[in-house]
């Protein structure tokens, strides 16, 4: 499972490095949760959607579970920073969230839910049915990524469509696990409705 994690792992915290603390020039002091909650984000949102993709149960189990493990890290960063000074777009001036804060967050939180069903299910001494439960486990995690993807849009979506302003014409992390999650869920309905 090392294996995979860095695989993720990496190749996205260089690049939320390079993008923020480099080209964005966010202070390096907000390296350890800011900068890096990002690319944690982007990891278990690729971890997961190749084990909602893949084929072999044990492999697409563990990676996962990894993947949502590193979902629950986001979540409890996201929470600790959870303030105008971090988010200013999720705020109201009288410091309440707005629209796109309650409803970004309202998504994140479904679908972790729904992840944690998930893992809960697959464990051995919950599943009866292998088969029955594996169609539920990929059902739940589908809607998981359906609601990662509202989760992303109504964060990002103002800052993707102003290309002119990406550091180094880097796009924001947002839109690539938006994207990312985008083929996955594509590939999985296409392979599904390839064999109807």
């Amino acid at each position: 499972m090392k294996k995979y994690f860095l695989t993720a792992f990496i190749p996205s915290f260089i690049y939320a490095v390079l993008r923020y603390n480099i080209f964005k020039e966010v202070p390096w002091e907000h390296l350890p949760l800011w900068v890096s909650n990002k690319a944690i984000a982007m990891t278990a949102t690729i971890l997961i959607g190749y084990a909602f993709c893949a084929h072999k149960s044990k492999p697409c189990k563990d990676i996962g579970i990894m993947g949502f493990y590193l979902a629950i890290i986001h979540s409890i960063i996201s929470f600790i920073i959870l303030n105008p000074s971090y988010f200013p777009k999720f705020f109201l001036n009288d410091g309440k969230l707005n629209f796109i804060g309650e409803t970004s967050i309202l998504a994140g939180v479904l679908c972790l839910s729904l992840l944690l069903f998930a893992t809960y299910r697959s464990y051995p001494a919950v599943v009866q049915d292998s088969e029955v439960d594996l169609k539920l486990i990929r059902r739940l995690v589908f809607w998981a990524m359906v609601l990662n993807l509202i989760h992303l849009c109504v964060m990002g979506y103002s800052g993707w469509i102003k290309v002119n302003e990406w550091p180094a014409l880097l796009p924001p992390i947002t839109l690539l696990s938006f994207i990312i999650t985008l083929i996955y869920i594509g590939r999985r309905l296409f392979k599904r409705y390839a064999k109807a």
